[in-house]
């Protein structure tokens, strides 16, 4: 079902890109890269259809240092997630979200466009929720 999701997304992507007849330009479009599924595309691979297609934004939901590694160079801003499981660590003290950012973050600030961190996904409404606020704020002084 994934498969076809990011197939789906490709091929509107596509539609898109030759109805406006761009060439070199990079529309102002991103797409979600979810890593859940079976049969999908190496991150290379989903890096460089981005690049084919002229998206230039990209949300990773959690820092996978395959598809950071693949984004190396490619100049695609990136909305980097946190792992849901990471939340409470993050949210606990400064510390900790410098801990996480050093180790998820850092390495990849030189050559990959970083622009912003999301903290959890779909966690509100759930039990995770109260976690959220104090782990963007935290990360923030990161």
């Amino acid at each position: 079902m994934a498969l076809v999701n990011i197939i789906l997304v490709l091929l509107t992507i596509a539609f898109v890109h030759h109805q406006i007849a761009t060439t070199e330009a990079r529309l102002d479009i991103g797409v979600c890269y979810g890593m859940v599924g079976d049969n999908l595309p190496s991150p290379t691979a989903v890096v460089k259809l981005c690049q084919r297609y002229g998206i230039g934004k990209l949300r990773l939901f959690d820092p996978n240092p395959a598809a950071l590694a693949a984004l190396r160079g490619s100049g695609i801003e990136v909305t980097l997630g946190t792992k849901n499981e990471d939340l409470q660590s993050i949210a606990s003290s400064v510390d900790a979200a410098k801990t996480w950012f050093d180790a998820n973050v850092q390495p990849y600030t030189s050559d990959v466009k970083i622009t912003f961190l999301s903290a959890g996904n779909e966690v509100v409404p759930g039990n995770l929720a109260q976690f959220v606020l104090p782990a963007m704020q935290n990360l923030q002084c990161c």
